[in-house]
């Protein structure tokens, strides 16, 4: 008897996942399904006008701007699959094993989390501010130490070869805190025996990071670094409020290409066939990178 109820507990619970699925449905897997369909028609004046096959695949497959948005995409996907995480857990490090008292450590804690509170448009205004060349406070620093000038300022945004990186670095800055929130709490799970007996042995805190700490989290490290990496494949908002693709098309992601084909050229059907090719590519890319981290888990754990 208790084994029936169990079990038809075990159904009925399944039906408190139907709202998410509603909404993923409505929001995510519609749209897609949308957007398959769409790019095999041409569409004109925002209706389906003819059936076309392949013909928007084949333009795509010959635009080299499609693969220059591709080649900045996957650039900005690796970066932030490794350099938010890395960020984040050296803080974590540091504020377990450096930091004695738990009110400061909590309150650092805090303040290095909150830029992860603010959008990613609020986030772009403010280093809009930051990186301006004539009144942010960079170049007012670069400046004092003599590297920079009022009469030649330093526009690290505005330079092909310094402004994906610059914009890059304030996605380390507003996603290192959550790194480094996720990386404390595993970190706390560590345990303490393993610490204390490693301690009597003679290991120094470097040692006890390197081989007891790292180790035991290394299934939380794999996964914050494919969070990071699917987030990253979706870089719009930074970039747009940034950059907006440019200078030129130095820092035109995928994403922002396919939102000036949609909604500036009014081309959605192309904007259709960009968005299932990286679809396309997104899972291909996370399920080899997937694998990788799975062998590395399986190595640690």
């Amino acid at each position: 008897m208790k084994k029936k109820l169990g079990e038809t507990y075990s159904i009925f619970s399944y039906f408190y996942l139907l709202p998410a699925l509603a909404l993923m449905f409505v929001f995510v897997f519609l749209p897609l399904i949308q957007s398959v369909g769409y790019s095999f028609y041409r569409i004109r004046n925002m209706r389906l006008d003819k059936f076309v096959w392949f013909e928007n695949y084949q333009i795509l497959f010959a635009d080299g701007l499609f693969w220059n948005s591709m080649r900045i995409t996957i650039q900005w996907a690796l970066m932030a699959a490794i350099f938010p995480g890395f960020v984040g857990l050296v803080l974590a490090l540091l504020l377990e094993f450096r930091t004695k008292n738990m009110a400061l450590s909590g309150i650092t804690r805090t303040i290095l989390f909150m830029p992860m509170m603010m959008s990613g448009v609020a986030v772009g205004l403010l280093w809009s501010l930051i990186y301006n060349p004539t009144l942010g406070i960079i170049n007012g620093l670069l400046t004092a130490v003599g590297l920079s000038s009022n009469a030649n300022p330093v526009n690290l945004l505005g330079d092909g070869k310094t402004a994906l990186f610059a914009a890059f670095f304030t996605t380390v800055w507003q996603g290192s805190g959550l790194s480094m929130v996720t990386f404390s709490a595993a970190l706390q799970g560590v345990s303490s025996d393993i610490i204390e007996a490693s301690m009597i042995d003679g290991a120094n805190k470097f040692q006890q990071m390197r081989h007891i700490s790292i180790p035991s989290i290394i299934g939380t490290i794999t996964t914050i670094i494919t969070i990071n990496l699917i987030n990253g494949f979706k870089a719009f908002d930074i970039l747009m409020v940034l950059t907006g693709g440019g200078p030129g098309t130095s820092t035109l992601s995928t994403s922002l290409y396919m939102y000036r084909q949609g909604f500036f050229a009014l081309k959605f059907d192309y904007a259709a066939v960009m968005q299932v090719v990286l679809f396309i590519s997104v899972t291909i890319f996370v399920v080899i990178v997937n694998f990788l981290l799975k062998k590395v888990n399986e190595r640690y754990t």
